[in-house]
């Protein structure tokens, strides 16, 4: 198949012939995109949330060559509270469930969590609040039904990190709060097994960040704490692959240890081995995703010539590095998450400074799972490099053990939320590279 470098302005049937390509999508203000799955159909779905005034919650569903299917928004129908998106996933019927944040009530923050059908209307949408009325959802997956997410919850004046369970109605099955001595109160993802136990990460560090701990945690399906474990780095990322081994990813900061980490374990908790690209500035898994082999690929942040890039990696399940690869321009860029399309497109979102409405704007590219397509696009008349990257790939020996953290049970109200959902109308840049 042919090249295209070509930047196409407002095409809702941009993809045309094309499975691989880039594409942008933004205002003249910030544009973010957190988060990414693939439907059955092979489309592609994203989240985020538009930074006006107020922000509104975003979701966007294209199809496998490109074309917007819908472009929407939940928003403050008095255009007075934000809305924050983070998590995504879908059921076997294709029906899309987002996670995130709403303001209401004289600015009170809380969870939001709503369900779509394949076609992008709304089902249901809820409004969770605790007893300091603030539970952001940061992580969401599916199981066979129920909805599993986590995120940070206001516990007794204290953040904290919890799980919840939902069915497929929205209506709670549990939530939890977890507590250690090191503080954990930053979310580092959740993933769901085929059993449907659940596996959730966190984080905990001073407010210098001179100490830095990680930590994960796996829960049957009915909320009940299997086991816990430790990491002396912070982890942002946590996957389960079809054999129900665990991966827990992150960045390093320790002074001969900089980059991107990933560790695996087994189902009972114990390590199989540890692995990280070394730089000597910043590196970050921020999400990871497997093959139906078991491969695991793991989507991030490189800090390189001064500017971000976006960084991919491919490992096999014994932890030998098949590839790594970058992507980016000459302004900023941020790989936040990482989904599979059968065997043949790694699927790709976050965000790009460069070139498109303005600001930052939703980036999303679907590339090949081998790591070829390597080259130069230009987008609208912006250049993004997917190079072969060169950081050290080296044995890890990050300290890490059992945990002891605490888990009580918290009160949570669950209501029904009105926000509205209408059309964004954002300008859509395409490119097709194969």
């Amino acid at each position: 198949m042919g090249f295209l470098l070509l930047g196409i302005l407002n095409a809702q049937a941009a993809g045309g012939a094309f499975i691989y390509w880039l594409s942008t999508l933004g205002k003249s203000s910030d544009d973010y995109c957190q988060g990414v799955t693939t439907d059955t159909g092979a489309n592609s779905i994203t989240v985020g949330f538009l930074n006006y005034s107020p922000s509104a919650g975003s979701v966007t569903k294209r199809s496998p060559m490109g074309d917007i299917i819908f472009d929407k928004g939940f928003r403050d129908s008095a255009s007075v509270f934000p809305t924050y998106l983070y998590g995504v996933d879908v059921d076997s019927s294709d029906n899309i469930f987002v996670g995130g944040s709403a303001e209401r009530d004289n600015s009170q923050s809380g969870g939001f969590l709503a369900k779509l059908n394949s076609s992008g209307a709304v089902q249901f949408q809820r409004h969770l609040r605790n007893d300091n009325n603030q539970a952001p959802i940061y992580s969401l997956l599916m199981g066979a039904s129920d909805i599993y997410t986590a995120g940070n919850a206001r516990h007794l004046g204290t953040t904290h990190v919890y799980t919840a369970k939902f069915d497929s109605s929205g209506s709670t099955s549990y939530s939890k709060v977890i507590t250690n001595s090191r503080d954990a109160r930053g979310s580092a993802g959740i993933a769901v097994d085929s059993s449907e136990n659940t596996y959730v990460g966190h984080r905990s560090y001073t407010s210098s960040y001179q100490v830095r701990w990680g930590g994960l945690v796996k829960f049957n399906s009915g909320g009940a704490v299997q086991w816990q474990r430790y990491v002396q780095e912070l982890g942002t990322s946590v996957g389960v692959d079809s054999s129900g081994n665990v991966y827990y990813a992150g960045s390093s900061q320790l002074s001969n240890s900089k980059g991107a980490f990933v560790l695996k374990f087994n189902s009972s908790g114990t390590l199989q081995w540890q692995r990280l690209l070394r730089t000597t500035g910043y590196a970050n898994f921020k999400s990871i995703a497997f093959d139906s082999s078991d491969n695991v690929y793991l989507a991030g942040t490189t800090t390189h010539t001064g500017r971000d890039e976006i960084i991919v990696a491919k490992y096999n399940s014994s932890g030998t590095l098949q590839f790594q690869r970058t992507l980016g321009s000459s302004s900023d860029e941020d790989g936040l998450a990482i989904s599979i399309d059968g065997e043949a497109i790694i699927n790709i979102a976050g965000f790009t400074k460069g070139g498109g409405a303005g600001g930052r704007d939703v980036f999303n590219a679907r590339l090949p799972i081998d790591g070829s397509l390597t080259g130069t696009y230009t987008l609208d008349n912006v250049d993004y490099a997917y190079a072969v990257s060169s950081l050290t790939a080296v044995t890890s020996t990050f300290a890490n053990g059992s945990d002891s953290a605490s888990f009580s049970s918290i009160s949570m109200s669950n209501t029904s939320n009105n926000r509205s959902y209408e059309d964004n109308n954002r300008d859509n840049y395409f490119v097709g590279i194969g």
